[in-house]
């Protein structure tokens, strides 16, 4: 007798190996059903969190500049930057504490990105020397 037809006689546990190849096709439905529906719950997640932390910050000792900030964003064109550092520099972000300079740095890269993105460009373009630093490496360097 054969070896390996034995062997798979004992593997397979005396089901027959016709029904356990139509069950495959089920299980694969399920468990890509099951995971396609995970991202979309993730993003929802990450979205409140965002939501949660705007509204913080808003709400905190910062809100008043923090709603200056975001109207200058809802208002800026890709040639603004300059307009944005010194925006960002007088500000009383330097001496914010670090998770609220976090979701400033975090507002203003989304606005920074969109803009990009909507004109065209890739969303990031970090310069490779200290000379031509963009205004996001700006702004983050005076918010560290």
């Amino acid at each position: 007798m054969n070896g390996f037809l034995e062997l798979a006689k004992r593997q397979l546990g005396g089901r027959c190996a016709k029904t356990r190849d139509r069950a495959r096709p089920r299980r694969r439905r399920q468990n890509s059903a099951r995971t396609r529906g995970e991202p979309d719950r993730q993003l929802q997640y990450w979205q409140q969190f965002r939501g949660e932390r705007l509204q913080s910050l808003l709400s905190g000792p910062h809100g008043q500049a923090a709603r200056q900030l975001m109207q200058f964003l809802d208002k800026m064109t890709i040639h603004d930057a300059p307009a944005l550092i010194k925006l960002v520099k007088p500000g009383k972000w330097q001496r914010a504490d670090p998770d609220t300079r976090f979701e400033v740095l975090a507002l203003i890269d989304e606005h920074i990105i969109k803009l990009r993105e909507a004109h065209g460009l890739a969303p990031m373009d970090d310069g490779l020397t200290d000379e031509d630093l963009t205004a996001l490496q700006q702004i983050r360097e005076m918010l560290q």
